[in-house]
């Protein structure tokens, strides 16, 4: 029980303390019952009440750490004194702290620093917290690590060789450990370290690095520090030496600004012509609702070189982009149209050529084109300055330009913004319909 030094009413109780605060005093009495003078007084306090528990920062909840010795770091406690640790050789969803790594390890402040480097693999650690009367905290929460002293290739790292090389000079990579007496590294062939690359096992001395030449292929890699860690260890790294990604395939169908009435088209593009790498698959997009593919109505991987959708699209534009592992063809664009709408509409409603839809232009008198209609006699043109959403073509930059051929030129240059422009086939007989390109 904590005692004070004699001192008379009016000391203050121990720091820090909660609970009830006791004074005592003695005095002796003879066989006739004369009392003699008080002895000093001194106080005491009884208090049970426990600390709250305090809350694991550092490493975080899941880190991966490359420190043997690693610094455990909590939120200071209202009232505590000091603080105590454990630490399991285990995963949390798996610890029983029974035995355990340390118990109790104490600790004066928010952070405890094993003494001993650690073997690799998975902990969960734990703290309390221990206040002036002896009063320990519940546990804090459950808080795991991993100690990997890989450092580099990053994992699931892709180490790109150049077009023409066949093989990569891979710089592997580790942390050091204090007290290690050696390292030796474990080299396989696939991404589950399961099959050995010739010569490895390989004791590398008390380097912390060690290049190596290795083809295109899939690769695990662990390192032991000897002496704390017994065996090879659990944990590793994976890395892929490849190839350049492969060039972009040139599109094929549907053509370029083409215009069909099949809602189920069929998309064909040309192999890659890169050769390091086969066999290749390719990954393809369509959307109608622009060229940066916010929402593609078709998301395929893993194709051939042809694809034919399930399900019919809805009318309008589709941009394609196609890819041949992660190079994107630069976007090309068609309408899918229904064929009564291209030939049989009695309005003659002049088509734009889609090639010029959302073009960024550089030529301040554009060149406007567009198809021919049966039975037009000439065309008229007009031209907003504002893009097609919110155009209302009045006013206009020009309205109703004749034009006698299926293009159009202005006569002026035009200021650099947003235009958006339509064409109107005026026929033999008096009948028009507007087209917005």
């Amino acid at each position: 029980m904590p005692t004070w030094p004699d001192k008379l009413h009016g000391q203050s109780g121990a720091p820090g303390t909660t609970g009830t605060t006791y004074y005592w005093r003695v005095r002796g009495l003879n066989i006739n019952n004369q009392a003699g003078p008080w002895s000093a007084v001194r106080k005491f306090v009884v208090d049970t009440t426990l600390p709250a528990a305090p809350a694991p920062t550092t490493p975080t909840d899941g880190a991966v750490i490359t420190t043997a010795k690693p610094v455990l770091k909590w939120t200071a406690v209202t009232g505590a004194k000091s603080y105590q640790v454990d630490i399991d050789n285990q995963p949390c969803s798996g610890a029983d702290f029974g035995p355990a790594v340390v118990t109790n390890a104490p600790a004066p402040t928010t952070s405890y620093t094993h003494d001993t480097s650690l073997a690799q693999g998975d902990y969960c650690w734990r703290a309390q917290a221990k206040d002036a009367a002896g009063n320990v905290s519940g546990e804090s929460v459950l808080m795991d690590f991993t100690l990997n002293l890989l450092t580099g290739p990053n994992h699931q790292a892709v180490i790109l060789t150049s077009a023409s090389a066949t093989t990569a000079n891979v710089p592997l990579k580790w942390a050091g450990v204090t007290g290690a007496t050696g390292y030796t590294l474990y080299l396989y062939s696939d991404l589950t370290c399961t099959t050995a690359v010739g010569g490895y096992p390989q004791g590398v001395g008390t380097v912390l690095t060690r290049t190596v030449t290795l083809a295109h292929g899939q690769y695990c890699w662990k390192v032991q520090a000897a002496p704390f860690d017994a065996a090879e260890p659990p944990t590793f790294r994976t890395f892929v030496v490849s190839p350049p990604a492969p060039t972009a395939p040139t599109l094929l169908t549907p053509a370029a600004s083409g215009i069909t009435n099949d809602n189920t088209p069929d998309f064909s593009w040309n192999a890659t012509a890169s050769t390091l790498g086969a066999p290749f698959t390719y990954d393809l997009q369509a959307d109608n609702n622009g060229c940066t593919f916010p929402s593609p109505e078709i998301t395929q991987v893993g194709l051939g070189t042809s694809y034919t959708p399930g399900g019919a699209l809805a009318d309008g534009v589709l941009l394609l982009a196609g890819t041949g592992s992660q190079q994107l063809e630069r976007p090309r664009s068609l309408e899918c149209y229904p064929l009564l709408h291209r030939r049989h509409d009695p309005s003659g409603s002049a088509c734009a050529d889609l090639a010029h839809r959302w073009a960024v232009i550089t030529t301040a008198k554009p060149v406007l084109k567009w198809n021919a209609v049966t039975g037009a006699k000439s065309y008229q043109v007009d031209i907003d300055d504002q893009p097609c959403s919110v155009a209302d073509f009045g006013p206009a930059v020009v309205t109703n330009a004749p034009a006698t051929t299926t293009s159009y030129t202005h006569g002026t240059s035009l200021a650099q913004g947003d235009y958006c422009w339509r064409v109107q086939a005026r026929m033999r007989r008096p009948m028009r319909a507007w087209r917005v390109s």
